[in-house]
């Protein structure tokens, strides 16, 4: 994943965790667009400056995901769902058997509310 498109994921997640002016600095960033020299000069801060308010966020936004792990459990959760839904639209297209098909669903269902992805 190209990293600036990592870090407005990660901001996505834990963003309102970070302090006033770094939440500022990260999202005019990646989601303004905006260059280190315009973020800068918009902050009145040196453009050194921004670049170091960037690194201090990006480690904090991947401490709490190595903390809490949002962004991952989410992406678990993701494909379990996904690969119910294939084995729903297998059981409307074959003719397999119902029961098997039922007892996976059921055991990716329960894997999803344990938290045992």
């Amino acid at each position: 994943m190209e990293k600036i498109v990592e870090i407005a994921v990660l901001f996505d997640y834990y963003g309102k965790l970070l302090s006033e002016k770094q939440y500022k600095v990260v999202d005019q960033y990646c989601n303004e667009d905006l260059s280190l020299r315009e973020i800068a000069e918009l902050n009145g801060i040196s453009k050194q400056g921004i670049s170091d308010i960037l690194s201090r966020a990006e480690k904090k936004l991947r401490f709490y995901e190595d903390e809490l792990k949002l962004i991952s459990k989410f992406e678990k959760i993701n494909s379990s769902l996904r690969e119910i839904n294939l084995l729903i639209e297998k059981s409307k297209i074959e003719d397999s058997s119902l029961q098997s098909i039922l007892d996976i669903i059921q055991k990716k269902n329960n894997e999803i509310i344990e938290n045992d992805l």
